[in-house]
């Protein structure tokens, strides 16, 4: 209840990537378009052998991206308080792995080629998949907290992966949530009037 008062929040649509279903484990998607998402290639499930002999971390596909980037742009909005998006990073087991930055932006076009443009970067992360071992998954979160006048205040929030070096980067679990400062938490719960009332009396 607290949750439907203070936000409509949607979050991220198919941040599991289980849409398309799969069948089978190491079987991928090719040319298919990814409720969503823009840019992105497709869907993988896991475990796949010597390519990515590792389980999904949640549900039993993940997302990956050969082009320049995949990108989805929320219906959520910046609010006061903290915004935190978050996902899983992954490396492939063999040579295809690549490096990729995870963003947060404020408004922007999503191109078919999965990049955004214009906009303004809230907060951003790069994995490094030298930093890590083959065939897992790391966390990654980033957040931007806006202050009552932020000019960026109701400009809809997107997500995006823009791949580095490497052939081919790999994510699950996407998720997005924004947590209100107090007060706004109060107007969102229509507390204030019978706090003043209270006081009143």
């Amino acid at each position: 209840m607290l949750a439907a008062a203070v936000s409509a929040q949607a979050g991220v649509i198919n941040g599991s990537f289980e849409n398309p279903a799969i069948n089978s484990p190491g079987v991928f998607t090719q040319s298919v378009p990814i409720p969503g998402w823009t840019g992105l290639t497709g869907v993988w499930r896991l475990p796949s052998g010597g390519q990515f002999n590792i389980v999904a971390p949640d549900g039993l596909n993940i997302g990956y991206g050969n082009g320049p980037g995949a990108a989805q742009q929320l219906s959520d909005t910046v609010q006061v308080g903290q915004q935190t998006a978050s996902l899983m990073a992954g490396r492939r087991g063999d040579g295809f792995a690549s490096s990729f930055t995870f963003r947060m932006i404020a408004g922007g076009t999503i191109q078919a080629n999965g990049l955004v443009t214009g906009g303004t970067v809230l907060a951003e992360q790069f994995f490094n998949i030298a930093s890590v071992s083959a065939n897992s998954f790391t966390p990654i979160a980033i957040s931007y907290t806006a202050a009552q006048g932020d000019p960026l205040l109701g400009q809809q929030i997107t997500l995006a992966m823009v791949k580095g070096n490497g052939s081919q980067m790999n994510f699950d679990m996407v998720e997005f949530n924004a947590v209100p400062e107090p007060a706004t938490m109060l107007i969102g719960l229509g507390l204030i009037p019978l706090l003043r009332r209270r006081r009143k009396a």
